[in-house]
């Protein structure tokens, strides 16, 4: 029965990429959860294409950490979820077939965890999406499919097979429907592991009682109706917990650039090796290596690829280098000094997840590239500053709290009470 209803969810809106026709059936904590996988996390047997037509045919030879941690719980894998090609999308529109928006097909269902957020708005509350954020892409499609979406502390959870996009950013972290559900899986994906050397499960909880409101947040370019609901939520809030503006000015005027002009250069380097001999499909061979390798990805890349890559590429150009990624690198470290600092004052820190609460394919295709970039204002900085984040549904566009690193018992217990 379990295997239809996955199957039904499929056929009226496309969120899987792979259904695991026999899921796991193990024994553990996790006895009465289905688990989808984004498909940038390999799971032996099964294909896994990240999005991308540059590793169609391809067939992990191993499970990722988590995955492993999950079944051994006695999770069972249902299958990998639809995602922009490598994470590249904010709208997740950026792949074969995208995934349909759960209450409407005029609307986009957010990226780059796109069939992530889909599937775990239509199914039972037993089921949780592992996906993975970079720059927002699990608060972006959480907070526009109007589910609950957790990304860890950088580090937090072993990104062992996972296919990475920017290695300085990349987090996985899940999504689910209640905080119950993360509250569960969480110390799970969390374990211990030899296999991934960022791994870091430090904890330094210590309660969660003034919250933190930038004082930018009225002058930054958000949609009225997700303006009014934010505040709205803060006065109900203050009810509760003492709340005090904290300042972020370097945060909001640098974060997009910085992020885009980081995540570009890892992102160029990681995709290098998408050559046509070693993943995927293997094409006839014409010509050099040369010809070989440029009219394969020519072929196999998409636009948002292409455009990465060469971004990528520029940016870490002898002679741009120190003008442009040394540039960022150090607006980097001025966000992340400027959240320490906030830190100091407050335990939590409160924004909208997304400056739209909902956006048309009609009105992303009449966009020009800085306005789809533009809409990663508000995901970009815990990113940036590989802090803990969780969005949920409380408001339009949705209600993002960010807590110090390593602060991730803090950060759901809070988000239990902020629901």
């Amino acid at each position: 029965m379990t295997e239809d209803r996955y199957h039904d969810i499929q056929a009226s809106h496309q969120p899987f990429t792979t259904i695991k026709e026999e899921p796991s059936n193990g024994t553990g904590v996790l006895d009465d959860y289905d688990i989808s996988i984004k498909d940038n996390i390999v799971y032996e047997g099964l294909p896994t294409t990240a999005g991308s037509e540059v590793l169609k045919g391809y067939t992990s030879s191993y499970t990722a950490d988590v995955a492993r941690f999950l079944e051994a719980e006695g999770a069972s894998i249902v299958g990998k979820t639809k995602m922009d090609a490598f994470g590249f999308g904010t709208y997740g529109l950026n792949t074969e077939k995208p995934p349909k928006h759960p209450e409407s097909e005029d609307l986009v269902p957010g990226g780059s965890s796109a069939g992530s957020a889909v599937l775990t708005k239509l199914a039972p509350e037993s089921h949780v999406s592992i996906a993975v954020s970079t720059g927002g892409s699990i608060s972006c499609p959480a907070a526009l499919c109007g589910v609950i979406g957790y990304t860890p502390t950088r580090g937090h959870v072993s990104r062992h097979g996972l296919i990475p996009y920017a290695d300085s950013f990349d987090s996985i972290g899940c999504m689910a429907k209640t905080i119950k559900a993360v509250q569960d899986v969480e110390p799970i994906i969390t374990q211990n592991t030899s296999k991934d050397m960022t791994h870091n499960v430090e904890h330094h909880d210590h309660g969660v009682d003034v919250v933190g409101i930038p004082e930018e947040i009225n002058d930054l370019a958000i949609n009225e109706t997700v303006k009014k609901a934010f505040r709205a939520r803060v006065e109900r809030i203050s009810d509760a917990h003492e709340v005090r503006r904290v300042s972020l000015p370097t945060t909001y005027e640098h974060s997009v650039a910085a992020y885009y002009t980081i995540a570009t250069s890892e992102a160029s380097t990681n995709l290098a090796r998408y050559d046509g001999l070693r993943y995927g499909e293997q094409p006839e061979p014409v010509g050099d290596y040369d010809d070989f390798a440029t009219k394969h990805r020519g072929e196999r890349f998409g636009m948002e690829e292409k455009r990465r890559v060469i971004l990528g590429t520029y940016i870490r150009t002898v002679g741009y280098e120190d003008q442009l990624y040394e540039r960022a690198q150090t607006a980097r470290q001025h966000i992340k000094d400027e959240f320490e600092a906030a830190f100091s004052d407050v335990d939590a820190i409160l924004t909208p997840a997304m400056p739209f609460a909902e956006k048309t394919i009609s009105e992303v295709h009449d966009e020009d590239l800085a306005e789809t970039y533009a809409a990663d204002l508000l995901t970009t900085p815990p990113m940036l500053a590989n802090l803990p984040h969780v969005t949920l549904p409380s408001i339009p566009g949705g209600l993002q709290v960010i807590t110090p690193q390593h602060t991730d018992g803090d950060l759901l217990g809070a988000a239990k009470e902020l629901l």
